[in-house]
């Protein structure tokens, strides 16, 4: 018989009632704790600069709709500075605090962009991207975050970087 609600337990034992109930609680819980989230660490991008990027590639979207190249939602665009992967809730909250202690001795820094272009090739291009001029105060940034997730057992990234804000994908 299934025991849903604390009502079906009245029909149960009160002591086998209370056994399965706080079973399926944990079940729950350790459901919850397992759940993987698909995560990376990015810098924001202000609404006014999204907006601006939005209105800047007008053109090459309504030259190359959807689905020749997958847009991102211009409330999507963002500048990636590490992919983690599926990572479990109680993870990303340790890493979370961990990089909020190292942050705090950053300065706030902005970086214009310097250059547009596509990965891999022109020639085959997957990735359509706006591209920043080269500034240590975001390799610092970058930096940290490497070190701080490899102390927690993330992956190190082994591609250099090269920062960008994706702005579509090609093909499928």
């Amino acid at each position: 018989q299934d025991i849903d609600t604390p009502q079906d337990y009245e029909m149960q034992k009160p002591w086998k009632a209370s056994i399965i109930y706080l079973l399926r609680l944990f079940t729950y819980y350790a459901i919850f704790i397992a759940m993987m989230i698909r995560s990376f660490i990015a810098i924001e991008i202000p609404g006014l600069i999204q907006e601006a990027i939005f209105r800047l590639t007008a053109d090459i979207r309504q030259e190359y709709p959807t689905p020749f190249i997958r847009w991102v939602p211009v409330q999507n665009i963002h500048l990636t500075l590490k992919f983690l992967g599926d990572v479990p809730l109680q993870s990303l909250e340790i890493l979370a605090q961990s990089l909020v202690l190292e942050f705090k001795q950053l300065e706030p820094f902005s970086n214009p962009f310097s250059e547009t272009g596509v990965f891999p090739n022109a020639k085959k291009p997957r990735i359509i991207w706006i591209g920043f001029k080269y500034l240590q105060e975001l390799v610092d940034l970058k930096n940290i975050i490497e070190t701080t997730s490899s102390k927690l057992g993330y992956q190190t990234e082994e591609r250099s970087f090269s920062p960008h804000i994706t702005l579509g994908r090609v093909g499928e």
